[in-house]
């Protein structure tokens, strides 16, 4: 033990040599002083208590002794002798040159090293003694340092983590706050600095309630709810530096101290001026007409919802007023889209000029628009009505032109006609249709429309089955030339024949068939038959004379490929153009005057030839007739009727046949009845005639019986 440096040691041997580090000062022992022998017993007993390891080497670095706490800490066996050992035996780490020589040449009398063992981290220490007759020894004191060591390292990669993340928060894009218990901010990183315009050093230490919040109470409701639920998450409108306000989305995090007592507030807030701009955009684009502003449907039906559940609440009435534009297609199309959509806007302002108060006025759609309002009767109601059809009486002005629009008026009312926004708009919507097809301004709604409606949607389906299923036929009518008395072409008429109702008359089905957009596949379909029936009576025998005449829709007009379709169909039928006239009706032209000029032209360059029927009752037509290819102009029903009677008709008559003759056109006139009829049309110079006086229209093979194998005369 190093008691035994006490003692005297024995002479060292003079062929050592000893390391120039051991030179070091003399060190008195108690045999120098003569008092050994009463401090050896001590001695010992101190030594072995201590709880840092000692071993003491001599000059050539062999080990003298060791105390018991070197064995704990090298983890060796007490009882193997250490004794004579060398001292890189006992620590391995000081076999390198580079590690013991400094450790041994210092200049000092103690050196300090930190070196590894094993698992292990120890601090050793040298410290020179010099023993009797000069001997040289040395005391190296262990120490285990692993815990040390690790927490030590454990602080630096603290520090070092802190620093990252500081500079990582400072790279946020996000403003990153944190405030204490005592509301003072404690934390504010590069992206506060930008977000509200204070620096990090005025915002340390202030209050976040004095720099960034306008309401007190807010800011106390919102740390109130983080401290108690641990975290809250949601937008507040907080202020710039300048007092400029903006919105946040805001994310808080309560953390707590080491006795779960809480600390401090984490704050992320994110900048959310420019998101709420785009919601809010996209928000009025689902929700308002982008031409007119007016709330759009989705928006409406919101609003009817709530408008009902307020009025039962309340026992209320509302009314729902349909509005759909009179004529307004005739100006869209003739004048374009554009044209059309400041006519809209006009109309738009007109109407919410017009409603006043507790009134919600939207745009569905196209030209229809609808209004919801309580109101206490439906004379109420109508006076509405009437103020709206009454604001579109003076012309709408763009620029140097002027434009004439009317308005339909469909009524429902909350609750008689329903207790839901569908059934109400449903009611509203068949009133409104009503009111148009009779040119009655407004109506409002009765139950006896629905069934009406049913009627029409029954026979709507009915059609499309018979025409699937060739239920369908077509009945010919001859047109007769005034001049010679003969047979020159005829008009093919569709007639069906249902199974359920009977003889349906086209005057009822086709007005269906147009407002269920069933007219296109129609008309191609009675295209294919009138050209099947030629082709049947010439294998027959019969000689057909002039031309066949089939009408077409505006639907079949709206097709820019018509022409196209129509030849095919002849030339797959085995015909010539030259077999078929097609008739188009004035109101019909004028949905898209260009494209069907353009359908028109194709047409008489391919050798059909055309004809516009019901002259005279069209939108308009006498301006653009010197543009339309035409052969001939049909005279309408309603002035040959009466034209014996009436002045007005009569002149109307001659006025048509007269510029007919000076365009270099054909005039026919339809629904000639009577022998006057005849022979005035032949007076005033008409070419050609048809109607019940020459003969109705027939099926295919009556007709072929009277017709193709005889002509009659005016009788």
């Amino acid at each position: 033990m190093i008691a035994r440096l006490l003692k005297k040691t024995p002479e060292a041997d003079t062929t050592s040599s000893a390391p120039a580090s051991l030179s070091s000062h003399a060190i008195n022992t108690p045999e120098n002083t003569g008092s050994g022998s009463l401090l050896q017993p001590y001695a010992d007993s101190i030594v072995a208590s201590l709880n840092v390891g000692l071993i003491v080497i001599d000059e050539a670095l062999l080990v003298l002794s060791v105390n018991d706490c070197v064995c704990k800490i090298l983890g060796l066996d007490h009882a193997n002798p250490m004794a004579g050992q060398h001292l890189r035996t006992l620590l391995p780490a000081l076999e390198s040159p580079q590690v013991l020589h400094p450790f041994l040449s210092g200049k000092t009398g103690k050196r300090y090293l930190s070196i590894p063992h094993e698992k292990s981290q120890l601090r050793i220490t040298l410290t020179d003694i010099v023993g009797d007759h000069a001997q040289q020894h040395a005391l190296i004191t262990v120490e285990d340092i692993t815990e040390e060591h690790r927490l030590r390292e454990e602080t630096l990669a603290n520090a070092a983590h802190y620093r990252n993340q500081a500079s990582l928060l400072d790279k946020a894009s996000d403003a990153i706050i944190v405030i204490g218990i005592n509301h003072h901010i404690s934390y504010w990183n590069k992206a506060a600095e930008k977000l509200y315009g204070w620096t990090c050093d005025e915002a340390l230490g202030n209050s976040p309630e004095n720099l960034l919040w306008d309401d007190e109470a807010a800011f106390n409701e919102v740390t109130r709810l983080t401290i108690e639920n641990g975290e809250w998450r949601g937008e507040i409108s907080q202020r710039h530096k300048d007092g400029t306000p903006f919105v946040v989305e805001s994310q808080r995090t309560l953390v707590r101290d080491e006795n779960k007592r809480p600390k401090s507030i984490l704050i992320i807030n994110t900048d959310i001026t420019e998101r709420k701009a785009t919601e809010e955009k996209i928000r009025h684009l689902a929700l308002y007409d982008s031409l007119t502003r007016l709330p759009n449907r989705t928006l409406f039906m919101d609003r009817l919802r709530q408008a009902i559940s307020n009025a039962s609440r309340y026992q209320r009435r509302l009314a729902i007023l349909f509005l759909d534009l009179n004529r307004f297609k005739e100006i869209n199309d003739t004048q374009g889209h554009d044209v059309g959509d400041q006519v809209l806007i006009q109309v738009a302002q007109r109407f919410e000029a017009t409603l006043r108060g507790e009134k919600t006025l939207a745009r569905l759609g196209g030209d229809e628009f609808i209004v919801v309002t309580e109101v206490e009767d439906q004379v109420a109601a109508a006076m509405i009505a009437e103020r709206l059809q009454q604001t579109l009486l003076a012309p709408l002005r763009l620029g140097n032109d002027h434009f004439s629009v009317g308005v339909s008026i469909g009524l429902s009312f909350y609750p008689e006609d329903g207790d839901n926004a569908d059934d109400l708009m449903k009611c509203a919507d068949i009133a409104m249709y009503k009111a148009k097809t009779t040119g009655a301004g407004y109506i409002a709604y009765q139950a006896k429309m629905s069934a009406d409606l049913n009627e029409q949607m029954h026979i709507a389906r009915n059609l499309n089955q018979a025409m699937n299923a060739d239920k369908l036929e077509l009945y010919y009518q001859p047109k007769i030339n005034l001049k010679t008395g003969e047979i020159d072409g005829a008009e093919a008429l569709l007639r069906w024949n249902d199974a359920e109702r009977g003889w349906i008359s086209p005057a009822q089905f086709i007005p269906i068939a147009e407002a269920r957009g069933m007219m296109a596949q129609l008309g191609l379909w009675v295209l294919e038959q009138a050209c099947r029936q030629i082709c049947t009576w010439q294998a027959a025998g019969y000689h057909f004379h002039g031309r066949l005449a089939i009408n077409l829709s505006a639907q079949q007009l709206s097709d820019p490929e018509l022409a196209d379709k129509i030849l095919q169909t002849v030339l797959n039928a085995g015909l010539s153009p030259a077999c078929i006239e097609l008739e188009l009706t004035e109101s019909s032209l004028m949905h898209n005057v260009a494209q069907s000029i353009d359908i028109m032209q194709s047409l008489k360059k391919m050798g059909f030839a055309l004809s516009i029927d019901d002259f005279g009752t069209g939108y308009s037509s006498l301006s653009y007739l010197k543009c339309f290819p035409v052969d001939t102009l049909k005279i309408d029903i309603s002035f040959i009727r009466d034209m014996l009677n009436e002045h007005h008709d009569h002149t109307i008559v001659t006025t048509i046949i007269g510029m007919a003759r000076n365009l270099g056109l054909k005039a026919i006139a339809e629904g000639v009845e009577t022998l006057e009829q005849a022979s005035s049309l032949l007076k005033l110079d008409c070419d050609h005639a048809q109607g019940y006086y020459f003969g109705r229209p027939e099926p295919a093979q009556i007709f072929a019986a009277q017709w193709l194998r005889c002509s009659s005369g005016i009788a």
